[in-house]
């Protein structure tokens, strides 16, 4: 029972520990760049909820400017007064999974898993509000 995920070798652990205190059996498969052509532009959505000042990124095509497309929205966010900056990843795509390395370089951590929330579970990061 229970389902795979993908995942890479920094973001197991904290996926490990949440399966673990919500019970919830899980495979962790690891996500590899084997070379695949890609895109040279990535493409994400955001929405954002201006009362609260907070946005969510999501992916929607990957590209190989992920980093810099990334770099480019938060600074679009920060520059409208948006302190609350969140980045939602489907773990049913090994593709969105492989952005974890670039998230945790730009600021985000692993802050919630939701079991079964797209195609597969979703992992929420937030950018510390420090950085």
């Amino acid at each position: 029972l229970g389902c795979r995920v993908w995942t890479t070798q920094d973001l197991a652990p904290y996926l490990q520990e949440q399966y673990e205190r919500l019970s919830l059996p899980r495979t962790l498969d690891p996500a590899r760049d084997e070379g695949e052509n890609r895109s040279p532009h990535s493409v994400f959505s955001t929405r954002i909820d201006r009362d609260r000042a907070e946005a969510t990124i999501r992916p929607v095509l990957p590209g190989q400017d992920e980093e810099e497309n990334l770099r480019r929205h938060v600074s679009a966010l920060q520059a409208e007064g948006i302190a609350d900056i969140r980045f939602e990843l489907d773990l049913a795509s090994a593709r969105q999974a492989l952005l974890a390395p670039i998230l945790r370089r730009k600021g985000f951590e692993p802050r919630l898993v939701m079991p079964y929330a797209a195609l597969g579970d979703v992992v929420i990061w937030q950018r510390k509000p420090d950085r």
